[in-house]
């Protein structure tokens, strides 16, 4: 098997791949994601001696904070093999090769995992995990939707973003092209995103997708619990039953305590090279795991790409 960059004559392939795999996952999404996404990942695959791709995965670059300090990072998403040869380690093989690759020029790397530990023999620790709550109508407080509505700044999005991210750790920086990419992913996903403003400022927005028997909040960040309530009263007036996912540092139990809630595995984390780890955070930790104790503040992403 040879590890290598994919060939421009290869996207339709691999986009090909992605809807018969991902299906279950998609709405609309791969779409978007190749036709503005994927030109600008590195996409690694494994082929055979025939040069016939047998599996793949894309790279986005990152910057993410961490107690304050910048670092550069990766994204690993799209991982798959195609299905006459899984369950034959070649997943294995490329995450492995890529993660060589990769660990020469960052310190840390990310990676879906919606499974408990499921990169772990990569060297990955769960990091990043989200409270999915289920929220009736009848259990949220009735608030003007004054300053409510579907108008978006990108700037101002930005600004409250970087507001909201300072008290985390590991959260990605977002730059303006970012957030009119955002708003773009929304709409082809066909949602919608709800803003409020107040002061002539904006409290909180939240990236929302209608079902007819809910609306499913992907993002949502805000100044305080006013803003936040705010947004959810509106959203609740527009469907009685809310599916909000927030950081597990967000326990919103005390304000919506007869609301069911779930905790999920969003993303794992590892570091590359744990002996630069601890010089530049004078620490003397063993493995990711204990590293991550490490951090001040909690872990925050939304980015799946």
């Amino acid at each position: 098997m040879k590890l290598r960059l994919a060939k421009p004559n290869e996207e339709r392939v691999i986009y090909n791949w992605w809807k018969e795999i991902f299906a279950f996952d998609d709405g609309g999404y791969t779409d978007y994601y190749f036709q503005h996404l994927y030109p600008q990942a590195k996409t690694y695959v494994l082929a055979d001696e025939q040069d016939e791709l047998v599996s793949c995965l894309n790279v986005h670059p990152k910057v993410i904070v961490m107690n304050g300090e910048r670092f550069r990072a990766s994204m690993i998403v799209g991982i798959l093999t195609v299905p006459k040869h899984q369950h034959k380690g070649h997943m294995h093989e490329l995450l492995n090769g890529v993660l060589k690759i990769l660990s020469a020029t960052e310190l840390f790397t990310l990676i879906q995992a919606y499974k408990d530990g499921a990169y772990a023999p990569f060297g990955f620790e769960d990091a990043y995990f989200l409270r999915q709550f289920i929220i009736d109508q009848k259990y949220l407080p009735v608030m003007s939707a004054a300053g409510v509505s579907t108008v978006v700044d990108p700037e101002a999005m930005k600004g409250l973003y970087e507001s909201f991210i300072a008290h985390f750790n590991g959260a990605a920086l977002r730059n303006l092209d970012d957030f009119n990419g955002l708003i773009e992913e929304v709409k082809a996903q066909k949602g919608r995103i709800l803003t409020y403003t107040a002061d002539n400022a904006l409290k909180a927005y939240a990236l929302v997708y209608p079902h007819t028997s809910h609306i499913d909040i992907d993002e949502i960040v805000y100044t305080d619990t006013k803003s936040l309530m705010t947004l959810l009263s509106a959203l609740g007036n527009s469907n009685p039953r809310l599916l909000c996912r927030v950081s597990q540092a967000e326990d919103l139990s005390r304000l919506l305590p007869n609301c069911p809630m779930e905790l999920k595995t969003y993303t794992a984390i590892r570091i590359n090279d744990l002996a630069l780890f601890n010089t530049h955070f004078k620490l003397n930790v063993k493995n990711t795991k204990e590293a991550l104790h490490a951090f001040r503040a909690p872990f925050w992403i939304r980015e799946n790409t």
